[in-house]
């Protein structure tokens, strides 16, 4: 056995936890941090999701973008992004037709895009 005093379980807590022989073992010192934890890991559990989608997101209007304009680097396609949701779809429109025409040019010159 450990002779290390268990601490609260709550992240942001940590005190140590005061052992009562012949009750079960706490995991956080009191309710309140009961609560915080069980919130800590529903935001966790909530930003994975959100990050998740946003990812999903980025990937659907990279093909989307593939689709119209063909195979452009995942940079590019990034750029577009940011560029459609800061400048509005116009602006990426024409750059995305402008990286289209360098693409097939360096193709017909033989040079890897």
């Amino acid at each position: 056995m450990s002779d290390e005093q268990p601490r609260c379980g709550n992240p942001d807590c940590g005190l140590p936890l005061t052992i009562v022989r012949g009750h079960r073992r706490r995991q956080y010192c009191d309710d309140a941090c009961k609560m915080a934890a069980h919130r800590a890991r529903l935001a966790a559990a909530n930003q994975a999701r959100y990050e998740a989608l946003l990812a999903e997101l980025a990937q659907r209007e990279r093909e989307a973008w593939r689709q119209r304009y063909g195979e452009l680097p995942v940079e590019a396609l990034d750029l577009l992004r940011s560029l459609k949701s800061t400048y509005g779809p116009g602006l990426a429109e024409q750059v995305a037709h402008i990286l289209a025409l360098v693409r097939d040019e360096a193709g017909k010159h033989g040079v890897e895009y």
